[in-house]
């Protein structure tokens, strides 16, 4: 059942389907934020065109203090400013693009200071915290605690130059790490997070004989292009402060570069984390990886969650993949697979 709130009153009655809803991770070192909806509504009376006096948004072309809440079986999924209307004389209806609270967020300007050094997903927390961006407790923990393993060790300082999903990025990449926005949470993934102990929560099938057939449609592969290096140039301070350069495989064509010295944002402390960076990047680009992608059954899409391990079986091969891109509309969703490490 779904619900959706205008300014505090029930429009429900107008909706006529809520677009499908596209969610997908990027690569490491990388922000994806794709929380955006559009809700088709009903506009007989002309409430929702802008060029009709029955319109709250008549005579304006400033939508975005008009406040949006969705809800789907009472469990709300997003809140936002309205961002667009399309309205349609020929069909009579509007389409409303929202752009959720949390998103919006993400684009003001960045001012943090770490107090002492930190791990890359604690100085993110500290900073969704600092500017009250909802997160998912799960994936910062388990992040941290590949970090703490290593004693990967950075600190920040952000003067309000670079907006927050900058900061965030910057130090995503830094950490080798996937940040993400999924149902107005954001998510912090490190590489390499997959533990073989863990049992798969989904099977998809092409063949009976392996179960119930719910892959609807055949696969598109692609691999992940990612730049080809050889060794690595980290910058980093030492323990008495001092900048320091950290390259391995010095006759290499290319390396990947990153600095972490006193004069960046966030900077690299010890000789140990620059190393873990250094190594952690070349594994990661080194890795050859390729996505999956298949129509299923609207029920699955909706059940499963972004980085959902599941187990894929196409052509007689079994596979275990991570969820990486979920698109669901009224009966078929979408959904790409990652393979894992």
């Amino acid at each position: 059942m779904i619900k959706i709130l205008f300014n505090g009153i029930d429009i429900s009655q107008y909706c006529l389907n809520i677009d499908t809803v596209k969610y997908e991770v990027g690569e490491y070192g990388q922000l994806f934020t794709v929380d955006t909806y559009k809700i088709t509504l009903n506009n007989i009376q002309g409430i929702f065109d802008p060029a009709s006096k029955n319109s709250p948004f008549y005579g304006t072309e400033n939508y975005n203090n008009h406040f949006i809440e969705v809800y789907v079986n009472g469990s709300l999924i997003t809140e936002g400013y309205v961002y667009q209307i399309d309205a349609d004389d020929s069909t009579k209806t509007s389409i409303i693009t929202i752009t959720p609270t949390n998103v919006l967020k993400l684009d003001n300007a960045c001012i943090y200071a770490s107090v002492q050094e930190y791990t890359p997903s604690v100085i993110v927390r500290e900073i969704c915290e600092l500017y009250k961006i909802p997160v998912d407790q799960a994936s910062f923990f388990g992040s941290n605690a590949i970090y703490e393993k290593d004693n990967i060790q950075v600190t920040a300082y952000f003067d309000g130059e670079m907006s927050i999903k900058e900061a965030l990025q910057s130090i995503a990449e830094i950490g080798c790490a996937r940040i993400y926005m999924y149902k107005g949470k954001l998510y912090y993934q490190v590489y390499k997070t997959y533990d073989s102990d863990i049992a798969y929560l989904y099977q998809f099938n092409d063949d009976s004989r392996n179960g119930q057939v719910n892959i609807w449609s055949q696969p598109t592969a692609g691999s992940i292009n990612k730049q080809k290096i050889n060794g690595y140039t980290i910058k980093y301070i030492d323990v008495i402060g001092n900048d320091q350069t950290l390259t391995f495989n010095t006759e290499a064509d290319s390396n990947k570069s990153l600095s972490g010295a006193n004069t960046d944002a966030v900077r690299i402390v010890g000789l140990q984390s620059a190393t873990w960076i250094g190594e952690t990047w070349l594994e990661y680009l080194s890795f050859t990886q390729k996505r999956v992608s298949f129509k299923c059954n609207a029920n699955i899409g909706k059940s499963l969650d972004l980085y959902n391990i599941v187990e894929f079986n196409y052509n007689g091969n079994s596979n275990i993949y991570r969820v990486v891109g979920i698109s669901t509309a009224e009966l078929v969703s979408e959904i790409t697979l990652e393979n894992v490490f």
